[in-house]
């Protein structure tokens, strides 16, 4: 129900609000690449109808990707969800940042360059994917949510922004494409919301044209697009 797809995107923006700054920092002096997250101070996301949606204009394209992939799959998993990705990437880290499970893979020769490219897996306790996807294709209900996503103040500045919408098989994935830089580091990096879980989940693709392979977006659409709850 239309209804239930809005909760499901005002979840995701309540839960965005709650989550701290990441740890990881882009500084020269960091040997462990940066995986920025969209991070705010508390506050209310709008709703779909609310006069916030009117007062911004977003070119939003609509995209299609392949789903299919010519690597060597693994299944990374845990007690509650699990993803599939190239098998010979690494897990470079985990944590906790804020209410979400920080996840962050290279590729196996990520140590070649002092910033490899990088994919991280922002998780925020999702248990329940709902199969309806009526309300995610509807301008209104993604301008209201690019809406809230702009609203959040981050450390980092962001440039070129796009706005773009796949309707993959089974989900909406959201995308947020735009130049980071912070300090005198900066990248090319992608969020793919994965709308329809009861509670956030989103991949960040960073990419420091590092030739990393295979290339981090696609390694960070098929996690979003193979992402499950147990």
């Amino acid at each position: 129900m239309k209804k239930q797809a809005l909760a499901s995107l005002l979840v995701l923006c309540g839960c965005l609000a709650a989550c701290s700054q990441p740890a990881a920092d882009s500084s020269a002096s960091s040997s462990a690449p940066p995986s920025s997250s969209v991070a705010a101070s508390s506050s209310t996301p709008p709703a779909a109808s609310s006069s916030s949606a009117s007062t911004f204009s977003y070119n939003i394209t609509d995209v299609s990707f392949s789903e299919e992939v010519d690597w060597e799959d693994a299944l990374y998993s845990d007690e509650s969800y699990s993803f599939a990705l190239p098998a010979d990437w690494l897990l470079l880290g985990s944590g906790t940042q804020g209410t979400a499970e920080v996840y962050q893979f290279v590729a196996p020769n990520y140590q070649d360059t002092e910033f490899p490219s990088n994919v991280a897996v922002e998780v925020h306790g999702a248990t329940h994917f709902f199969d309806s996807k009526e309300g995610l294709g509807e301008r209104e209900t993604q301008e209201s949510f690019f809406a809230y996503i702009e609203s959040v103040p981050i450390s980092s500045t962001r440039t070129d922004i796009t706005y773009s919408v796949w309707e993959a098989t089974d989900r909406f994935i959201y995308i947020l494409e735009y130049t980071i830089a912070r300090e005198d580091i900066s990248a090319h990096q992608t969020a793919y919301y994965v709308i329809g879980f009861d509670a956030p989940v989103i991949v960040y693709a960073t990419d420091f044209s590092d030739a990393s392979s295979p290339d981090v977006n696609e390694v960070a659409r098929h996690i979003a697009l193979t992402f499950g709850v147990a």
